[in-house]
């Protein structure tokens, strides 16, 4: 068997056979993935003309709730060094990354992730030369259906001509045979019988084919019991009687997977390559509630019809009511009289759905204090709150799901191409929070002051106290004056060892800003009743937190700033108990 023929017969067993999971169970990759694209899409599994039976969707608004819930920004990533010695090379990348991550498009990728995941029970990442990029569900020809990575994987794209000419510059061949090839498999149609005409696609099917595969593929030579991990992108025609051949674009040896994936509820979905995604735990829902439509639908275009019956047999003549003229006198020998049609039974199905439509919430999390949607009144703030974190829990379990394999990702394939960046670009701004401002102030106070003094020292001054608060006034108001945006530079070398010194952080375990923001204001309103305790630098910790947690930087407006403690004298020093630490030094260190 060659490389043809494997994607071939592959691609036919991944479209029609089903893998068992359980006695009883059996599940096929291709039909999760097409049932749920059309239900997301308000389409039947059957087709139908369009409006010709309901289609009510009760996944788009859980489906919507959950994308944001899960959702990740390049602001929830922080990169750090573990090792304290190195914080300032990752302040350095942490202040880089940030604009960095937004100019390559990183936060298209992060949403892409956050969708697919959601949406299909899981998702695939895919390394694409220096970027990476979420392969879509709809573009794969065949994995294995039990565990994605425990095999080969192969996806099939739509080029056009002109897009395939491009791949000649990265070493593709024979592009202008499949494109001439493949453009006599379309044959044209002409107008007859007032049909329109139908225009021969443009596009070429090529198959991008990765992991581990026998030797023979690359070498016909080669054993087909020894495997290597490969690459082939190929593309097929057909002859003249119909069958399929391939030609190969480009092939050769990988040195590592480009692929990386992550399940979504992994632990209830064993035995199969994706779990059960939000659309999915919906489809028994979506199904009867369509059911319940598509009968009041009936109904109602049954009551809309005006029925009359009569015992009267000279009116056996007419078919319709429409068909006597205006006018007319008709004489009857026994009443006309108009048939109900209301629809007695119409409630029962409305309420039959309503029932399938909070079981579809509840499954989904998505409650009224987590959508937004109006709430019973007279619920205390505190307690809405409280249940509005609860209901939110499962989407955080879920995150952190998606959150390891943003890890790897960032880990494997980011921080390199980051670090690489950043060498390249030697200079960069930054726009630095209130707390990165003091330490960056504090750092850079010092160089200044000691350049300062060296200046003066080898040009024969004395250096005086004086002096040197008068250093220090001129760069603090120098400092201050430039606002929060700061410039940096990367010196030569100073990051050739980062990767290895670089970690992760892609979740905040038991965040809520509102419930936060609720509690600080609580403790700042107790201190109010005291102004006395103004002074202590943590109430100005406290009252900066509370500005940040509103959406609010500090910096725009001034920050609470601790007022400077005066030096004690030796006397005051002895009747000291016990030594007071530094808030903010302890914060800083």
């Amino acid at each position: 068997m060659d490389v043809f023929e494997y994607i071939k017969t592959q691609e036919n067993v991944y479209n029609t056979t089903p893998v068992p999971v359980v006695e009883g169970y059996e599940w096929k990759m291709e039909r999760h993935i097409k049932l749920t694209t059309l239900y997301t899409n308000s389409k039947f599994e059957t087709g139908g003309e369009e409006f010709e039976k309901p289609f009510k969707n009760i996944i788009r608004k859980p489906l919507n709730l959950q994308h944001r819930a899960v959702d990740f920004d390049v602001k929830d990533i922080d990169v750090f060094a573990d090792d304290p010695e190195h914080y300032y090379k990752s302040f350095l990348v942490k202040k880089f990354h940030e604009r960095w991550a937004k100019d390559i498009g990183l936060n298209k990728f992060l949403n892409n992730l956050s969708a697919t995941f959601t949406d299909f029970g899981g998702v695939l990442a895919k390394k694409v030369g220096d970027s990476v990029e979420v392969v879509p569900w709809q573009r794969i020809a065949f994995v294995d259906q039990t565990d994605i990575m425990s095999g080969p994987i192969c996806e099939k794209h739509q080029m056009t001509p002109e897009a395939l000419k491009e791949m000649e510059s990265k070493g593709w061949q024979n592009i202008d045979d499949i494109i001439i090839l493949s453009q006599n498999n379309h044959k044209e149609t002409t107008q007859s019988d007032n049909e329109d005409i139908k225009v021969p696609g443009k596009y070429v099917e090529v198959y991008e084919l990765h992991g581990m595969l026998p030797k023979s593929f690359l070498d016909e030579e080669e054993s087909d019991l020894e495997f290597t991990r490969q690459v082939h992108i190929v593309a097929f025609y057909k002859d003249e009687d119909e069958e399929k051949h391939g030609i190969t674009l480009f092939s050769g040896k990988e040195k590592e997977n480009r692929y990386k994936t992550v399940k979504r509820d992994a632990e209830e979905a064993f035995g199969r390559a994706l779990g059960i995604g939000a659309v999915e735990e919906l489809f028994e829902a979506q199904v009867w509630v369509n059911y319940s439509a598509i009968q009041r639908k009936e109904m109602l275009d049954q009551a809309t019809k005006t029925i009359y019956q009569t015992a009267d047999e000279k009116f056996s003549n007419y078919n319709s009511i429409t068909e006597i003229d205006n006018g007319a006198i008709m004489r009857a020998e026994s009443p006309i009289s108009q048939v109900n049609t209301q629809p007695i039974n119409y409630q029962v199905f409305q309420s039959a759905s309503q029932e399938w439509e909070t079981l579809a919430d509840q499954t989904s999390a998505a409650g009224s204090s987590v959508t937004g949607d109006s709430d019973k009144s007279g619920v205390p703030f505190r307690l809405e709150l409280l249940r509005n974190q609860e209901q939110k829990s499962l989407h955080e379990h879920r995150k952190k799901q998606l959150g390891i394999l943003v890890e790897e990702i960032y880990m494997d394939w980011v921080i390199p191409e980051l670090i690489n960046d950043m060498k390249s670009k030697k200079t960069f701004s930054a726009t630095l929070t209130l707390d990165e401002l003091k330490k960056v102030g504090k750092q850079a106070v010092n160089e200044f002051v000691n350049d300062k003094i060296k200046d003066k020292v080898l040009s024969g001054m004395v250096v005086t106290e004086e002096d040197i608060d008068g250093f220090k006034q001129v760069f603090q108001e120098n400092f201050a004056n430039t606002g929060d945006k700061k410039f940096f530079e990367v010196m030569e070398g100073e990051l050739d060892s980062i990767p290895m010194d670089v970690s992760i952080i892609v979740t905040d375990e038991q965040k809520n800003l509102a419930l936060l923001s609720d509690r600080f204001s609580s403790i700042f309103g107790q201190i109010l009743a005291n102004p006395e305790a103004l002074g202590d630098p943590r109430v100005a910790k406290i009252f900066n937190t509370i500005i940040e947690a509103s959406g609010i930087s500090p910096i725009n407006f001034g920050a609470l700033e601790s007022p400077k403690v005066a030096v004690p004298t030796p006397t005051e020093q002895a009747q000291v108990q016990s030594p007071v630490v530094d808030a903010e030094l302890l914060a800083t260190n």
